[in-house]
C-alpha cells in the first residue's frame, strides 16, 4: 500500500536498508519497512509541522519541529500527547491507567492546571526507567497519553509523572 500526501515533506531517515521515516508539514510521518517501495502514514495527533526526524535504529527516534515539539518513540510509532478537552483543571492529577492489567497498550490520564513541562516514564520494580511516554511543555488541560508496551517484558510496572513541583506514581501491570 502507497500513501498519497498533500504535505511538504522536509526528512528523511533510514535505521538500515529496509525502514525508514519521513517527517513533514501538519505533522505528517510517514514510514517504510521494505526500503521504501510502500510508504504508510504514521498517527502523531499533532498538526505541528515536523522539521527533522531521526532514528538511532528501528525502534528508538524523535521527531522535532514547531514550537519546541518533540515526539519521541521507543517502539517505532510516534508517540505524542493528546490534549481530551478545553478545561481548565484546578489541581494536578495522575489518573489509573486503563486497562489494567493490559497487553500490550494502556491510556494513562492526567491533568495540569497551568503550564507546565510535563515528563512521564515507566520504570520497572528495580527502578530502571523502561520508557518515556511524555517529555514536553503542555498547556493547562486535560490529556490522555497511550502507552504501546510492545517488547517489554510482563510484569509490574510503575509510571512516574513529574509536572512543576508535582510528583506522583502510581502501578500498573502489563500481563502477556
Amino acid at each position: 500500500q502507497t500513501t498519497s500526501v498533500n504535505k511538504y515533506l522536509m526528512s528523511v531517515q533510514f535505521s538500515d536498508a529496509n525502514n525508514g521515516w519521513i517527517s513533514g508539514q501538519g505533522g505528517t510521518i510517514l514510514y517504510t519497512t521494505n526500503g521504501g517501495t510502500n510508504w504508510l502514514s504514521q498517527t502523531t495527533n499533532t498538526t505541528k509541522d515536523l522539521y527533522s526526524i531521526f532514528f538511532v535504529n528501528q525502534n528508538t527516534g524523535w521527531a522535532v519541529g514547531d514550537s519546541g515539539i518533540i515526539l519521541k518513540t521507543t517502539s517505532g510509532g510516534v508517540l505524542s500527547v493528546e490534549q481530551r478537552d478545553d478545561l481548565i483543571p484546578s489541581q494536578f492529577t495522575l489518573s489509573d491507567n486503563y486497562p489494567n492489567p493490559f497487553n500490550p497498550t494502556t491510556k494513562i490520564s492526567f491533568s495540569i492546571p497551568a503550564m507546565s513541562f510535563v515528563s512521564i516514564k515507566i520504570f520497572d520494580v528495580l527502578g530502571k526507567e523502561v520508557a518515556t511516554i511524555v517529555n514536553e511543555e503542555l498547556s493547562a488541560g486535560n490529556y490522555t497519553q497511550e502507552w504501546n508496551a510492545q517488547g517489554i517484558e510482563s510484569g509490574v510496572y510503575f509510571y512516574q509523572i513529574q509536572a512543576g513541583t508535582y510528583v506522583e506514581t502510581k502501578k500498573l501491570i502489563l500481563l502477556r
